[in-house]
């Protein structure tokens, strides 16, 4: 939500985390014109993911009311420690609703997501933005490709 902030304060390159996810839906589903977006509603209110996606010319699906108010509780029960079976599908579900609505691939926003859904064998591509994050700071920092520029 603040990065054009700390980029502006920062002389340091700054690894985005929305950046990457965006630029590995290119990597994973370049075809993808529907992004349905998985996130608390906190982060859904900021627009900080569907503000990125139609920046890149997609359209950003975000879940409706029943589907944010799921993935609220899904968060709240990972975070107690519940990472069972029926978690996962509850999680599921909830991203095969914006498949059903359109979405060519599905961003897990949250840090709980992937604990349970990765999307492995699911209908669309699903990108942990966590996982992205981790990985491309790792090409970063053992130097396979250049820093993302300051002010990018």
């Amino acid at each position: 939500v603040f990065v054009d902030d700390l980029r502006e304060r920062v002389s340091i390159p700054f690894i985005s985390i929305i950046d990457e996810t965006i630029a590995e839906i290119g990597r994973q589903a370049p075809d993808a014109r529907s992004v349905g977006i998985m996130a608390t509603d906190g982060c859904l209110d900021t627009r900080i993911y569907q503000d990125a996606v139609e920046a890149s010319g997609r359209t950003a699906l975000e879940p409706d009311k029943d589907g944010v108010a799921e993935l609220m509780r899904l968060n709240g029960a990972i975070k107690a420690g519940n990472q069972g079976p029926d978690i996962a599908d509850d999680m599921r579900n909830v991203a095969l609703a914006l498949v059903d609505r359109g979405a060519d691939v599905i961003i897990g926003g949250c840090t709980e997501i992937p604990i349970v859904f990765e999307g492995d064998g699911f209908a669309v591509p699903v990108i942990s933005s966590t996982n992205v994050l981790a990985a491309r700071t790792l090409v970063f920092a053992q130097g396979n490709e250049p820093l993302p520029n300051r002010h990018q």
